[in-house]
């Protein structure tokens, strides 16, 4: 094969103006998950420059493969400045997982993790960075609710609420001493959370708490003062089901190790049915091995609508609290007829399947084994089926 004409060989050899050196990579990391947040992101980036001048860093975009195109616009702006750089995650969505893949895509020896909304004030990162350099702690946690902070970016009464509830309930079940346990700003040293990091559940939105949960007494927390500005653009993710994810985090740390706390609560939800699957096994044993009459129309009319409507709420249920981390935006027929087709066969052929299998089906253990049988079963179908993990 002819070599190119201007082509340097093999032999050839490099100048050293051309030889690659060898720099030294950031120090300071902002991970920065984001849902939607195309028109801040160039804004964003714009503060960043300003504030962190006299400090390596890099910015970690992590973006939920938002349908208005927010990685197109991170994609942009990292091909024309290297400070930033951009994870697009197709199939997965969550704001604690995004952060953990951020942090653990970086080498910087901290990391700063903070809203891509422009609410959380970035001129603080440097106070940040500072007491954490000078060994003066091991994570800093911005608060809203110390003297000198403020929370009146929240928007509505609702995210006030919420936010409150949710600083209560953490303070008083886990008994932590932090004055703001949902803040979403914070810094930390990256060692310190790669030790954390296979223990972290991923769940929810608030992963400074899943993090504080975890990490020794020993570990020195400092929070300072900062004022939560008023959203620029986008929308709040804050809901219901955010503020579920975050109970049931805290509540799945106290008592995930000993109980799997999303099968306690689905088999809570199957409670109704099964009432209702007891009450026409007992009606069809008095009726039947008695007088051997079967049910009337009406009688089994009754039955199969008061089953049908436990059920229906039983997946709304599901759907918004149970696996709120992998819950249908939108209503899927699919979804609802899977869960319903098979909870009706369970409930219709369990009563059958214990005269035939249960020494005594009509006693209480009897369908207290029955109900808990069929629900690992459905349960297991809409884990993999229905809910997947994404």
């Amino acid at each position: 094969m002819k070599r190119s004409e201007g082509m340097p060989s093999l032999s050839t050899p490099i100048h050293s103006s051309e030889r690659l050196t060898a720099k030294t990579g950031p120090r300071l990391s902002v991970i920065i998950p984001c849902y939607n947040e195309k028109e801040n992101v160039s804004l964003l980036v714009e503060k960043l420059e300003k504030t962190l001048k006299g400090i390596s860093w890099e910015a970690v975009f992590v973006d939920d493969f938002s349908p208005d195109g927010t990685y197109r616009e991170i994609e942009r702006i990292a091909q024309a400045n290297s400070h930033i750089r951009g994870i697009c995650r197709i199939g997965r969505r969550g704001l604690s997982t995004a952060v953990i893949e951020g942090i653990l895509s970086s080498s910087a020896e901290i990391v700063v993790v903070m809203d891509g909304d422009l609410q959380h004030d970035e001129t603080r990162i440097p106070a940040f960075y500072s007491l954490i350099v000078n060994d003066v702690c091991d994570i800093v946690v911005a608060s809203r609710y110390l003297e000198g902070g403020n929370a009146a970016g929240l928007s509505g009464p609702h995210r006030h609420f919420f936010s409150q509830l949710g600083v209560t309930f953490a303070q008083k079940l886990l008994s932590i001493s932090l004055t703001d346990p949902m803040s979403g700003f914070f810094a930390m040293r990256r060692s310190l959370f790669l030790a954390v990091a296979s223990k972290l559940s991923g769940h929810g939105f608030k992963i400074l708490l899943d993090v504080v949960m975890i990490l020794p007494a020993s570990v020195r927390i400092k929070e300072l003062p900062v004022i939560f500005k008023e959203r620029v653009a986008g929308q709040s993710k804050l809901d219901f089901s955010v503020l579920a994810a975050f109970f049931f985090m805290v509540i799945e740390n106290r008592i995930g190790r000993y109980f799997p706390l999303k099968f306690l609560i689905f088999l809570g939800s199957m409670v109704p049915t099964f009432l209702l699957a007891s009450l026409y096994l007992q009606n069809l044993q008095t009726g039947y091995f008695q007088t051997g009459e079967n049910h009337t129309a009406s009688e089994s009319l009754l039955y199969g609508v008061g089953i049908f409507g436990a059920l229906l709420i039983a997946y709304f249920f599901n759907n918004y609290v149970t696996f709120y981390d992998s819950q249908q935006k939108k209503f899927k027929l699919w979804g609802w007829s899977v869960f319903f087709i098979v909870c009706a066969v369970l409930s219709y052929f369990s009563p059958l399947w214990a005269t035939e299998t249960i020494e005594f089906p009509d006693s209480y253990s009897g369908r207290v084994l029955m109900f808990f049988c069929q629900t690992i079963a459905l349960y297991i179908g809409s884990r993999f089926f229905i809910w997947p993990r994404k």
